[in-house]
This record gives C-alpha cells, sequence and structure tokens, in this order.
C-alpha cells in the first residue's frame, strides 16, 4: 500500500520535537547541542522525496510534470529566502527564537497536510477494494478460465 502523506505528517512531528529540542538547547553547552542538532538537521532534509512523489501521484497522470516542478520551485524559492530570513531573526531575537520559529513549520506542515492525508485514504481503500475485485476474477491464461467453466 502506497502512503506518502502520512509519513510526511510523521517527519513534520520528528521535525518539530527536534527543532523545538535544539531551540531548548540553545545556550547549552556544545556536547549537548551538537548531537540533537545534527538529527534535527538530518532529519529536515528527509521529507522531501515523498513531497515530491506525493505531488506526481496527487495531481494524476496528464499534470504530474506540472505539479513536480510547482513543487520543487517552492522548494527552491524557500530555501533561497530562509537563511536570510533565519539570519534576521537570529541576529534581532537569538538562536532560541529563531529555531523555536522553525520549529512551528513542521507542525503548520501537519496540519495543511490533514485533508490531503484523508484524501489519501480514500484512495488507498478504493484502490484495495479494486484489487480485491479483481483477484476474485479468473486469469485467462492460468488455467483458472478451464476449471471456472
Amino acid at each position: 500500500e502506497e502512503r506518502r502523506i502520512a509519513p510526511i505528517r510523521r517527519a513534520a512531528i520528528l521535525n518539530a520535537g527536534l527543532l523545538g529540542a535544539t531551540a531548548a538547547l540553545a545556550g547549552a553547552p556544545g556536547v549537548l547541542l551538537y548531537p540533537v542538532l545534527l538529527a534535527a538537521g538530518v532529519a529536515t532534509m528527509t521529507w522531501n522525496g515523498l513531497a515530491f512523489t506525493a505531488a506526481g501521484e496527487i495531481s494524476g497522470r496528464a499534470r504530474a510534470g506540472t505539479a513536480m516542478s510547482v513543487q520543487n520551485t517552492i522548494i527552491a524559492l524557500g530555501g533561497a529566502a530562509s537563511p536570510a530570513a533565519f539570519g534576521a531573526l537570529v541576529e534581532s531575537a537569538g538562536w532560541a527564537a529563531g529555531l523555536a520559529t522553525l520549529a512551528v513549520m513542521p507542525l503548520l506542515a501537519w496540519l495543511v497536510l490533514a485533508p490531503l492525508q484523508s484524501e489519501e485514504d480514500e484512495r488507498a481503500r478504493a484502490r484495495a477494494e479494486r484489487q480485491a475485485r479483481s483477484a476474485s476474477l479468473p486469469r485467462p491464461f492460468s488455467g483458472e478460465l478451464k476449471e471456472a467453466t
């Protein structure tokens, strides 16, 4: 069963937790901060492949290329603008505030993706029903057709 949105939403919760922990440890010694910061850095990069695939699947064959291009463009624009915005926030409010703000972003994604998860669950149920129906049909070249007649 192919599901993309639910794992992206789980990653969002993990990312929010790790970024929140990083914010809480912003003033802590490096021996405490760096492992959490490393885990947050790795975890926040893991969702993009799933999101790219989901964009293509949700949009359908005719618009998959456009959807994936738009998704990649939005990610690239965010990647270009975010460092400057984050730097300005850290400069004005400090590391803890900057990292806490980052922790909110995956939570927003988790909320925004909730309706898509419901749609994906419905598509998965419909696909399972179709597969169950087709599995019960005789296969013409397997010998089942002769036995069924």
